[in-house]
C-alpha cells in the first residue's frame, strides 16, 4: 500500500489523497485496507474539511476486485469514524490488472456532512 498526497496548486485549500493497494493475494486485501484506513486516517487529522478527494487504484486480480468492493462496501455501511471520513469526501476508485490496464472505474459521491467525532 502506498499513500500520497496528490499535487495541487500553490494556495488551494483543498487537497486529494492518492492511495495504490497491491493485494497479491486474499489474504493481503485486509491489511492493505487496515494500512489504506490508517494512511486516509493520518491525512484526515492533517488536512481535516480540506482533504476532499480520496483516489484510489487497486492493482490486482478480477476476484481480489471484487472483495475489495464489498468490504469497501461494508465500510460504508458501518457508522465507524472511518466509515464517516469516507461518506464526507468523494471516493474515486480505479480497478487495475496486475499490467496496469484498467478493469473498472467509479466515483462515490459525499453522502455525510456531519461531524467526524475525533477528527
Amino acid at each position: 500500500m502506498e499513500a500520497n498526497e496528490l499535487e495541487h496548486e500553490e494556495g488551494a485549500s483543498q487537497y486529494a489523497l492518492g492511495v495504490t493497494l497491491t493485494p497479491a493475494s486474499k489474504q493481503d486485501l485486509l491489511p492493505e485496507f487496515r494500512s489504506m484506513r490508517d494512511a486516509i486516517v493520518e491525512w484526515v487529522e492533517k488536512r481535516g474539511d480540506g482533504g476532499v478527494l480520496i483516489v484510489v487504484n487497486i492493482v490486482s486480480t478480477p476476484d481480489i476486485h471484487e472483495l475489495f468492493e464489498d468490504l469497501l462496501a461494508k465500510t460504508y455501511a458501518r457508522g465507524t469514524r472511518f466509515a464517516r471520513i469516507l461518506q464526507k469526501r468523494l471516493l474515486q476508485v480505479t480497478l487495475l490488472d496486475s499490467k496496469g490496464n484498467e478493469c473498472g472505474q467509479y466515483e462515490v459521491e459525499p453522502s455525510y456532512g456531519g461531524p467526524e467525532p475525533g477528527a
